[in-house]
């Protein structure tokens, strides 16, 4: 561990705990012209004017005459450049906070002088309360680990302490005054959904460190894999569950979305936004529930769970929802509320049993609540399946996905749109003179759309084909002709038919993002047609463009040519 001399400003190294001396610790948000690891060392004259070094000077001169030695501060005693070190500095930081005999936490946005609660209002200055502070992920464990927290304003100015300050700081942060007021030890007595839903809303500059930063707070190390974004958030809920029987952690929400097409889910959180607030604005805690017990079987001291290939395998009892085909899976957790003391007698999860006999929790923006279990319980070994997480498919971005369908022809070539298909639903301009916007959602299966064309000038049609398997692949073709006697509908499906997980086209052998046709007359003698889909950002959102070329074949060697100059 990395130690600031607060008279010298010299870094010093501490291999061990024993040989390690008393310190002072700061927590802050970082801003800009913060001093790394690698320039405290060097010439202190080349970073004077930095905003960051005045700061490490203000913060060892408080230490100094609260007659510390030495102080930690994370811009400058980690080298970020040493990933082992990096990962133990991380792996570690809880510790080292509350392992501090005080900590400094500076709110470089607050500038009132005044005291923070005036007790004749009794209101709290929102400076304070809105301070940037009070919105940041590694800032949680930062003002949960160390035995005492003082809080300075911009000039470093003393605003208060955590003790002092417990009221307006629960006020801010959901977390309990109980917690405030004591030592760390006490955040093991509340739940993990109730800790989860402290981090609930706050943000870290990187995705992965909104899981990193809660490391300390339930007691696991991992190592760090920055890249993995999202998942960083599931490793820590499957370390947690290696050491923790607590079924809360199954116990959150996610807020529906307008362009969430799917209802169901995984049985792990995809954030700590996910336990804010499960129960409601009444809920003050979670606590195991007295009643679980007797819902067991006899020979059932627990309901124990882990993480397996096929799932999350965990014994629960289990009863049917009528009407739905869903069922509730009972778990063992409940929560008090300042207004109901008691509250529901029972929560749970409702689950949808798959053709595999794995399940998947549909519902995830509610719980199952209830007072009483009507009809027969049945314990059950059940698997709960993980979706995976797929960063680039346009599934992982449900909706409407944008298709921008464009054209180029020769002069005195157009062609109309004259009628369109679509197996989801569709907007669509009237004419082919100007850009076509179509929308499809994605959901489950794949599909396909057809837009037939007219050249008004010789009364030929064709079909420009294209549609979407495997969730994000393109496919399309050109029908240069088409049976009268079928419609376009009719025709699409008697040439593609659908299979399922597959899309029309894929089972036909027809998959291209590109389609270029020779026409042989009808349109003229050596003409070509060209299709192209290139994914593209529609809007602020990912779709595709699909162009539609008419032209020579002696302008399509030209082209080649050109191309290749």
């Amino acid at each position: 561990m990395w130690l600031l001399d607060t008279t010298t400003l010299k870094l010093h190294n501490f291999m061990n705990d024993y040989e390690r001396p008393h310190y002072a610790i700061l927590s802050h948000t970082w801003g800009e012209e913060e001093v790394s690891f690698q320039e405290i060392q060097g010439s202190h004259d080349d970073m004077m004017q930095k905003a960051g070094y005045e700061k490490i000077q203000r913060c060892c001169a408080q230490a100094a005459s609260d007659g510390f030695p030495y102080v930690w501060i994370d811009t400058c005693c980690i080298d970020k450049t040493n990933s082992v070190e990096l990962s133990e500095a991380i792996n570690s930081m809880y510790r080292w906070y509350r392992e501090a005999l005080e900590c400094y936490a500076y709110l470089a946005d607050v500038h009132s002088f005044e005291p923070i609660y005036d007790p004749e209002s009794g209101q709290c200055f929102a400076e304070f309360e809105e301070s940037r502070w009070f919105t940041r992920g590694w800032t949680l464990q930062e003002l949960l680990a160390p035995s005492t927290v003082l809080f300075f304003n911009t000039g470093w100015v003393e605003l208060g302490t955590r003790a002092s300050l417990h009221s307006e700081i629960s006020k801010c942060t959901g977390i309990p005054s109980a917690v405030l007021l004591s030592s760390s030890k006490s955040i093991e007595s509340f739940s993990l959904a109730q800790r989860m839903s402290w981090a609930a809303g706050r943000e870290t500059a990187r995705e992965e460190d909104i899981a990193y930063s809660l490391l300390g707070i339930f007691d696991v190390s991992m190592p760090l894999l920055y890249g993995e974004g999202k998942k960083a958030f599931i490793r820590l809920q499957l370390e947690i569950m290696r050491t923790s029987a607590d079924h809360s952690i199954f116990a959150w929400t996610r807020r529906p979305s307008p362009d969430d097409g799917g209802q169901r889910s995984g049985p792990l959180a995809t954030s700590p936004s996910d336990f804010k607030l499960p129960f409601g604005e009444g809920a003050t805690r979670h606590r195991v529930a007295d009643n679980f017990a007797g819902l067991l079987e006899a020979n059932q001291g627990v309901s124990s769970f882990a993480m397996t290939n096929r799932g999350l395998r965990i014994e629960l009892p289990m009863v049917s929802i009528e009407d739905t085909g869903e069922v509730g899976a009972i778990m063992n957790f409940r929560v008090e509320k300042a207004e109901e003391e008691d509250g529901f007698k029972f929560f749970g999860i409702y689950l949808w049993k798959a053709s595999d006999g794995t399940y998947t929790r549909s519902r995830p923006w509610t719980l199952f609540m209830t007072d009483s279990i009507v009809g027969s319980i049945t314990y059950t070994t059940l698997y709960i399946t993980e979706p995976p997480l797929v960063e680039n498919s346009l599934k992982s971005r449900p909706g409407r996905v944008p298709f921008l369908i464009t054209h180029n022809t020769e002069s005195g070539q157009e062609f109309v749109l004259t009628e369109k298909l679509s197996l989801y639903s569709g907007d669509y301009g009237d004419h082919f003179e100007q850009d076509i916007m179509l929308h499809w959602t994605i959901e489950e299966g794949s599909g396909a759309a057809a837009l037939l064309f007219r050249r008004p000038a010789t009364a030929q049609e064709f079909a420009v084909l294209f549609g979407i398997y495997d969730d994000e692949s393109l496919w399309s073709e050109i029908l240069i002709w088409r049976d009268p006697n079928l419609t376009l509908e009719e025709e699409l499906i008697s040439r593609y038919p659908p299979k399922p997980r597959e899309g029309f086209g894929r089972g036909a052998g027809k998959v291209y993002d590109r389609a270029v046709v020779q026409i042989a007359g009808g349109f003229g003698p050596r003409e070509q047609m060209k299709l192209i889909i290139r994914k593209v950002m529609i809007s602020s959102r990912p779709g595709y463009n699909v162009e539609i070329s008419v032209f020579t074949e002696q302008e399509s060697v030209d082209t080649n040519m050109t191309d290749k100059r």
